[in-house]
Parts: structure tokens; sequence; C-alpha cells
């Protein structure tokens, strides 16, 4: 009988410790007039005894510690993370015509020594190649709104969101050390030092609305509550539309923008340094909404 592949497991490391974050931030609120705010945001964080793995049975010469396994994935609390980022915001809001509008710009930067928890290092004998980029280390991200009634019933609704380019991992594609996971990089390479495609998002909504009859006011007792002493509620307290009616378009990725993702990291591959997806296309929806 042929003698069955050995397996793998999943361990945790005795003495584990609870992971914690050191956060400090320091910001500025600044109104300017009296329709716009000014916010500013610089946010510094540290992680530490975050979780890892490594292969205690990791192949020694091409031969595993304890053949009766092949991966024994060690979960450790000795990974550590570093993200400083520094936010603008600027906002403006005009209630009478129900106007808002914010742009948004974060400049930031994320470090930290693994992908996840479970995920396993090229060499689990020497950790100290693993501080690189985070999956989320994106430089610059841009983020734009507004909302705003116009003439005649319409009102539209705009939202734009860009962001540079978010690192992936370059590897050999293939294993080298023989310990079953082809994630070996080249020799000077760090951790998700490939980086992408900066990515472009514009949605678009415009809506038309009819209001139609008022409904009769609603009686409700004074103060004292004594007969004879009925009042009409505010119409700030009460909706008195007896039905609204409205016809929206909502484009989403109006412009129809290719916004590629999820890079081929293998050198090896055909495919290396090119997208393998891409984020949806353009999405228009066309209804109709009621109220009564």
């Amino acid at each position: 009988t042929q003698a069955g592949t050995p397996p793998g497991i999943i361990r945790a490391r005795p003495g584990l410790v609870m992971p914690y974050n050191l956060r400090y931030n320091i910001g500025v609120d600044q109104p300017i007039g009296k329709i716009v705010r000014f916010r500013g945001t610089y946010s510094h964080q540290n992680g530490h005894n975050l979780l890892r793995s490594l292969d205690a049975n990791a192949p020694v010469e091409g031969v595993r510690p304890n053949p009766a396994f092949r991966t024994i994935s060690e979960l450790q609390t000795t990974a550590r993370s570093l993200n400083e980022s520094l936010t603008l915001d600027l906002s403006v809001n005009h209630p009478p015509r129900r106007l808002s509008a914010n742009v948004n710009y974060q400049y930031g930067q994320a470090m930290n020594e693994t992908d996840g928890a479970f995920v396993l290092p090229p060499d689990s004998f020497d950790l100290s190649q693993e501080w690189g980029s985070s999956r989320n280390d994106l430089r610059h991200r841009v983020n734009a709104s507004l909302n705003s009634d116009l003439m005649a019933g319409f009102r539209i609704n705009a939202a734009v969101r860009s962001q540079s380019a978010a690192p992936y991992n370059i590897t050999n594609g293939f294993d080298a050390n023989g310990d079953g996971v082809s994630n070996e990089r080249p020799a000077g390479v760090a951790r998700n030092a490939g980086r992408g495609q900066a990515t472009n998002n514009v949605d678009f909504t415009l809506t038309w609305g009819l209001r139609i009859g008022q409904r009769a006011a609603i009686e409700a007792p004074a103060a004292g509550g004594g007969r004879g002493s009925q009042r009409s509620m505010p119409a700030a307290n009460r909706n008195n539309e007896m039905f609204r009616f409205e016809i929206y378009g909502r484009a989403n990725n109006i412009l129809n923008a290719v916004n590629p993702q999820s890079f081929s990291g293998v050198l090896t591959s055909p495919f290396f340094g090119l997208p393998t997806s891409a984020s949806a296309a353009r999405r228009v929806v066309i209804g109709t909404r009621l109220w009564f």
C-alpha cells in the first residue's frame, strides 16, 4: 500500500502574548467663513507582537526535521508594523440649497513584516528580510463628493475616488528550498516590492422629484392638555406630503475607466507585471421611487 503524503498542521507557539498598537494623532479643525471647514490630521501607529507564522518543520538541506509531518505552521506574536498618514479635508455645507461638498486627500505609508497571520515567509530561519510594504501601502488617495439641489426639482450626487498604485509581491516562481511553498523572492528584492497601476473612478446620480398633495394639519394637545387647547404641529415636525415621486439615473464608473488589479508577481510567468483582472466596468441604472 502506497503511503499517503504526510499531513501539515497549524499550532500555536507557547508563550503567545497579546498584540497591541500604539497610536497618536495631532490635528487642526478650522472653520473658514460660514460654510467652509478645513481639517488636517497627522497619524502615527506602531504595531507590536503581531501575529505571524513560520514553518517549524522547514527542510534543512532538503530534509524535514520531523518526517512524520509536512509543514508545521507555528503561530507566533513577533511581527511589527508601522502606519503613518497625513490627511487634509476641505468641506462645504450650505443647508438652504442642501449643498454639501467634500475633498479629502491622504498621503500615507504602511509597513509590516507579514501579509497575514498564517502566511509563511520564504525562509523560516531568517525573518530579518520580511520588513516591507503592507498590501495597503498606498501613497496617495483622493476622495471627493458633491450633493446639491438644482432647479426644477433636480438633484445631483457625484463621487470621485482616485488612488496610487498598490504593491504586490515578486517571487521566483519555484520552490528553491523544498518547503512546499513557491514564495522565494529574488536576491535583494523586498517583500511587496512591485507596484501595479493607479485607479480612478467617478460615480454620478441625477434625480428628478415631484411632490404631490398636502396632508391635513395634525392636531395635538397644547401644554396643559385641557379641552379646546388643540393646536397644529409645526411643519418641521411632520412630513405633510401625500406623495413623493422620483426618477433617477445612476452611473457607476461613468467614464468606464479600466482599473487593473491582481497583478502577477511571478518572474517565470509570461504574465509577470501584468494585471489578471480589473474592477467593474461602467454600469447604468435607471429607476423610480414612490413614497406615500
